[in-house]
């Protein structure tokens, strides 16, 4: 695309000169005109003493086909460039092993159906294909009268991997930026053996129920050493009272604010 963009500017370089040609001249009619008209003159005599009429009309005529449309865009030239892009995007695509969020899943099912398409090397997009990333601006070359235009699909689904790689959205498998959460885990063969083994070097029991067990044992051992603590009055920074148990300042009343 960044090719097509760059043979678009040099064609308008090319063109620039006879824009300002035309526009020199246009300007040059147009104050014969502003001029005919406080005089009182005749105006197509005025446009006659620039230049020849049938000049004139000729000028009108190189200037329409110069014109672009309001709504030009260089999209539609992208397709020229389609058997460049076909020397390699197959291999790339088979290369490649991809990933992607949820957000991303339809544009690697473009991506996917176009392996299958390079495979089969079939010439047509299936009408079931998905579409759900075709922005509005491809719409019109994307999907044609006869169905889908194959050469603006490949593109649209290329020029959107891009973008979803570019933003983390697609990632390539074994990528060490963009990775599945579970990538980073042990895999769970491996962590089920090394816990057999006792292995996983972990400060804690990895038995649910003797973790627990243990825990509870402590939290019981602790619980009747604070209960005979509290019977004999002996609680650190606490004191039991017939209202319940409140806590004692811990700074001395002579500390600063």
């Amino acid at each position: 695309m960044r090719s097509i963009r760059h043979r678009t500017d040099a064609t308008h370089y090319r063109v620039l000169p006879l824009d300002n040609d035309k526009l020199r001249l246009y300007f040059s009619i147009g104050r014969a005109l502003l001029e005919a008209k406080q005089s009182g003159g005749d105006p197509f005599a005025a446009i006659e003493s620039i230049l020849p009429w049938q000049v004139f009309t000729d000028s009108v005529t190189e200037a329409e086909k110069l014109a672009q449309p309001v709504d030009f865009d260089y999209l539609p030239l992208i397709g020229d460039g389609f058997s460049q892009l076909r020397r390699y995007t197959p291999s790339l695509l088979e290369s490649l092993q991809l990933k992607a969020a949820p957000t991303a899943r339809d544009i690697l099912e473009g991506v996917e159906l176009l392996k299958s398409i390079n495979q089969h090397q079939l010439r047509k997009v299936s009408e079931d294909a998905p579409t759900s990333f075709v922005r509005k601006r491809w719409e019109n070359v994307v999907r044609t009268e006869d169905g889908f235009d194959r050469r603006f699909y490949e593109i649209c689904v290329l020029s959107e991997m891009k973008n979803s790689l570019r933003s983390g959205d697609i990632w390539v498998q074994g990528s060490r930026q963009f990775k599945d959460f579970e990538e980073y885990l042990l895999p769970i063969p491996r962590f089920t053996n090394q816990r057999q083994r006792q292995e996983l070097g972990l400060a804690v029991d990895t038995d649910c129920e003797r973790f627990l067990e243990e825990r509870l044992k402590i939290l019981n051992s602790e619980l009747i050493k604070t209960e005979q603590l509290a019977m004999q009055n002996e609680l650190s920074d606490a004191v039991i009272t017939d209202s319940g148990l409140n806590g004692m300042a811990l700074l001395p009343a002579s500390s600063p604010e």
